[in-house]
């Protein structure tokens, strides 16, 4: 029996049936009557739950199993029986094996059940067999409904049909219920949920599924039905599941509501510290979190709020979710947060002592940033300030301790801190001026990190990150820092090629570009790296083995081509970059191919340009005689290294050459496909005469872009 179920499985999965043939076939009625015999072994039950799982996906195009689809609903339908008998005999794998066919059946007939709830394959009993599943005790029968509820909420939603939503407002109300049971702790269960069991994961995915399908019931509705939950339980497990569960829709509650939430608040705050369980507590900051946008709209909470969470920072197991929840309140509450500056700073600088994660004091870190952009400028330059000096303080203790030294943390503990706090504050073009303190006591100390920590990459890694974001926070009014920084950069990239240098090149190229003072200097700053950048990747493979290298570069140069081409796109300084990126075209790497052939295509379109810049007619000149090399380097690239996905880039670039010289670009096409390979590695010929000459005809004569990189695709298969 179970060799003929696996044989109807798959004539079922390879549509070798027709539904002629078996509807009224003693075969189709087979793993109906296994499903329902109790006495089926696991094995048994599962390839009779295959079969019809099999036979479901199958009915899902009306138009040619019609007659099967109804046999098989008005049967599954029938299987709710000997589905409540499995719960019954506390047989988990059988009750499973009903959910995955009673959701399978749900998903197939998702449209009709939408579009016609109640009439015909929109049978609503179909809902009613998942929230039976969805009721089961154990929560991994639960779990697999999950998807059928996602696309319901998306399919309802798409339609913005009112009467319709109402008729699954009752079956969500009950699915958030059962959700609700489902995600209580254990009674006897000591601190918090820890993040890598499998049951943290379902409550995850419970959340996500509320946060779908809130829309259909309204969040208010919910909010205060689990309100009411929590005025009638008295078990602390009961009480954090309805917080949890709010807090999955608490971003939903309208930020006017002057109902429903404020009881709920001035109960979370009146919680006594010390008698509560820690996990209800944990959920309550949480919630609190969740709820910031509603606080942003009613300040007077928000000492409340605040008071309550500095007393649960002392308990070092809620000093993360304080923190980060003090981060979305920062968010929301920006005008209000910036007056409690101080009060933030402190948590900060004692982070140690309160156990903060890394992760919680970046959030907390972004939020004081971002209260920051709220302020007057002499408060600005002077909060800033002393928020930049501990942490530059704290570098400063790393660099100047003996390497090794005992409890002292690495410079990427500092390092990453003050990117955080960098790369959140806005300062307008006019106030720039007053992040320079920051600039002059901060500069040194990376200069000095990048000395110390030279061949660290990932050190070195971090501290230019965080060396950008200091120049972008202070834009062009460090103009006294460039000569510093680019001759740092350039020694040190001498000495130890990290492509990162080549990265902060270009943020300095980007910023000081249109600088006319700056010109010559940027341009000696590239004069000084592509030396070097040639020896790396001249050595054997050295395109291959540094795609980050190849990306950093031409990010560079597209910096110089977009912001000084009349410097850089010239006689001497250009032509071997150009040779470089015909090269690098065969690179198979996503980032790095796309920037070589943005590059490609900006200086192109240069060369389209009919004006009379020196460097628009230098590189009409260069194009015109490098253009058949990079035709070369294009077509051999896609039909032997590049991945089908970076083909469209390739595309791009011979379609600028096209629209540059239509006529010389068919020259050069054509000359590139008679050099081509007549035989692939296996002595097989690739591509006919006919097709090669096919394919010149339709990429010389398409206009539309979409189809020259259609057209290119297809090429490139023959050859591989």
């Amino acid at each position: 029996m179970l060799k003929v179920l696996k044989c109807l499985s798959s004539w079922f999965y390879v549509e070798a049936i027709p539904q002629e043939c078996i509807v009224n076939s003693k075969l189709l009625a087979l793993p109906f009557h296994v499903l329902c015999d109790r006495a089926s072994s696991s094995s048994l039950h599962e390839s009779a739950s295959d079969c019809l799982c099999n036979a479901i996906f199958r009915c899902e195009d009306l138009r040619y199993y019609d007659v099967l689809s109804q046999v098989l609903m008005d049967n599954i339908l029938k299987l709710e029986e000997a589905y409540y008998i499995s719960v019954t005999d506390e047989d988990v794998d059988k009750s499973v094996n009903f959910c995955r066919i009673f959701t399978g059946l749900s998903e197939s007939f998702i449209d009709h059940l939408t579009n016609s709830p109640g009439v015909g394959y929109g049978n609503l009993k179909m809902v009613d067999l998942l929230l039976a599943c969805v009721s089961h005790p154990q929560y991994e029968v639960c779990e697999i409904t999950f998807n059928f509820w996602y696309r319901l909420a998306e399919e309802l939603y798409s339609l913005r049909d009112e009467e319709r939503t109402k008729l699954f407002h009752g079956h969500i109300e009950k699915l958030i219920s059962l959700l609700y049971q489902h995600c209580q702790l254990d009674t006897d269960h000591d601190g918090l949920p820890t993040e890598d069991s499998d049951f943290h994961d379902f409550r995850v995915k419970a959340t996500e599924t509320i946060k779908d399908a809130i829309f259909i019931v309204g969040p208010s509705n919910c909010f205060k039905n689990m309100c009411v939950l929590l005025g009638q339980q008295t078990g602390w497990e009961k009480v954090e599941a309805a917080l949890f569960v709010m807090s999955a829709i608490a971003r939903n509650i309208s930020p006017d509501d002057d109902v429903v939430v404020p009881p709920v608040i001035a109960a979370l705050l009146g919680l006594p510290a010390q008698e509560t369980h820690i996990a209800v507590r944990y959920t309550c900051i949480h919630l609190l979190g969740e709820l910031s946008e509603w606080i942003s709209c009613h300040p007077s909470m928000l000492d409340g709020v605040l008071n309550f969470l500095q007393v649960m920072l002392h308990e070092k197991r809620l000093s993360s979710i304080c923190a980060l929840t003090l981060q979305k309140i920062c968010s929301e509450c920006q005008d209000q947060m910036a007056e409690h500056f101080e009060g933030l700073y402190q948590i900060v600088s004692m982070s140690d002592s309160f156990s903060l994660s890394q992760d919680a004091v970046f959030g907390l870190l972004t939020g004081i940033s971002l209260t920051l952009n709220k302020v007057k400028n002499e408060v600005f330059a002077e909060r800033m300030s002393k928020l930049c000096s501990f942490h530059i303080d704290g570098l400063k203790k790393v660099l100047h301790s003996p390497e090794n030294t005992e409890n002292m943390p690495s410079p990427l503990f500092w390092l990453d801190r003050l990117t955080v706090i960098l790369r959140n504050v806005k300062v307008e073009d006019k106030e720039q001026h007053l992040c320079l303190p920051v600039a002059e006591i901060l500069w040194p100390v990376l200069s000095e990190t990048f000395t110390r920590y030279k061949e660290n990459v990932r050190v070195v890694e971090h501290c230019c990150r965080t060396l950008r974001f200091l120049l972008r926070f202070c834009g062009s009014t460090t103009l006294s820092l460039l000569g510093p920084v680019a001759t740092q950069i350039v020694t040190m990239y001498q000495e130890h090629p990290h492509s990162c240098f080549l990265y902060l090149g270009s943020i300095l190229v980007d910023i000081f570009g249109s600088e006319m003072d700056c010109s010559d200097g940027l341009v000696s700053m590239f004069q000084a790296f592509f030396p070097e950048t040639l020896k790396l990747l001249q050595q054997p493979n050295g395109i291959v083995n540094n795609p980050d290298t190849i990306d950093d570069m031409f990010r560079l140069c597209a910096r110089y081509t977009m912001k000084m081409p009349g410097n850089f796109l010239r006689e001497g300084l250009i032509e071997p970059v150009l040779m470089v990126a015909m090269e690098a075209c065969k690179l198979n790497h996503r980032e790095a191919n796309a920037s070589v052939m943005k590059w490609l295509c900006d200086v192109i379109r240069c060369g389209q340009e009919q004006n009379s810049e020196p460097h628009c007619k230098f590189m009409r000149s260069l194009i015109h005689a490098r253009g058949e090399n990079l035709v070369s380097g294009l077509l051999n690239a896609c039909v032997s290294t590049l991945s089908s996905f970076l083909v469209a880039d390739a595309a791009e670039v011979l379609h600028e050459l096209l629209i540059f010289d239509k006529k010389a670009t068919s020259v050069w096409l054509q000359n590139v496909l008679e050099t081509l390979s007549k035989q692939n590695f296996a002595g097989i010929v690739p591509a006919t005469p006919q097709q090669i000459a096919d394919f010149h005809t339709e990429v010389t004569s398409s206009g539309d872009f979409r189809v020259l990189s259609r057209t290119m695709r297809e090429f490139a298969r023959l050859y591989k």
